[in-house]
């Protein structure tokens, strides 16, 4: 009965949603311009994604509430940091972005380790989960970008969202294209990290999570 109503609840866990929402993060932080609503924008869907993440892993009221709070945090910085300079706009709302992306991976990750069976949503959670901690240490970038008198990226006199987001991910695919190049030893250590990180990753929990799909887990005698 135990394994049964784990199954059951293991159903809900649809992850399609939330990785839809986290593409579209990823391609608004990209694609949308340098403006002080852009700010706004991120924070909301970041905070969705979040919330979006929190109830598909059938998480408790409490923790609804939480993730509802520090979402309307997160886009109530963004509002109050428009008042202040740019630089300092952009590492708030990197910052409190960030934390929300942060959290957003270790939750998803949590609901999958736990679900009886690997299945199709099991997957679309592993490959969200690895989107979000690309965009997390872009974020991360961006902090680091804004708080530091020197550009991030050599060759360039500033940059935008829309860099940092795309040199996380080309860092992460190890791609390699060798435009964007960070230009201080604090950015070429995070994105050693990531590209390490995100191959790992890959050759990992994806791979692991896509051989053993179908397969329902052993519940151990309890």
């Amino acid at each position: 009965m135990r394994g049964d109503a784990m199954r059951e609840r293991s159903g809900s866990y649809r992850y399609g949603p939330v990785l839809v929402l986290t593409v579209t993060t990823i391609v608004f932080f990209i694609a949308a311009p340098g403006s002080d609503w852009a700010y706004v924008v991120s924070a909301l869907l970041t905070s969705s994604t979040l919330l979006a993440a929190v109830w598909t892993s059938g998480a408790s009221r409490r923790a609804l509430v939480i993730a509802l709070l520090v979402g309307g945090a997160a886009v109530l910085a963004a509002l109050v940091s428009l008042a202040s300079s740019r630089d300092a706009s952009e590492a708030v709302v990197a910052l409190a972005a960030g934390s929300l992306v942060a959290i957003a991976p270790v939750v998803i990750a949590r609901a999958i380790s736990r679900a009886p069976e690997v299945t199709i949503r099991t997957v679309l959670g592993a490959l969200t989960v690895y989107l979000l901690i690309g965009l997390c240490f872009s974020f991360v970038y961006a902090v680091v970008g804004a708080l530091d008198d020197d550009p991030f990226f050599r060759g360039t006199s500033s940059e935008d969202g829309a860099d940092y987001v795309y040199f996380s991910f080309v860092t992460m695919a190890t791609v390699g294209y060798g435009d964007l190049v960070a230009a201080e030893d604090v950015g070429r250590s995070m994105a050693v990290l990531e590209g390490i990180l995100g191959q790992l990753y890959l050759v990992t929990v994806v791979a692991v999570a896509v051989s053993n799909l179908g397969r329902v887990r052993t519940q151990e005698p309890g």
